[in-house]
């Protein structure tokens, strides 16, 4: 599956294990809905394996300067 969305879901119906990273479930573990397993795994991507984060926007808003401003934000504070 590579909709987050619907594993978070899956994984809250307790159907099973998810791997997501702590940014986009830390809340759920914090309130007791979902419990963190296999802590001490750790995930190292492939050098090949494409992990990135994309920014997806409208073609009219390509020159927005709101997107630009957030596209920078992004690139700031995920870029490793």
């Amino acid at each position: 599956m590579n909709n987050s969305e619907v594993l978070h879901q899956v994984c809250l119906d307790g159907v099973g294990l998810i791997l997501m990273p702590t940014w986009l479930i830390g809340a759920d573990i914090q309130s007791g809905r979902l419990q963190a397993v296999l802590t001490d795994f750790q995930f190292h991507p492939q050098a090949n394996l494409d992990t990135g984060i994309y920014a997806l926007y409208l073609p009219n808003r390509r020159h927005s300067l709101r997107v630009q401003i957030f596209i920078d934000y992004l690139i700031q504070h995920l870029s490793g």
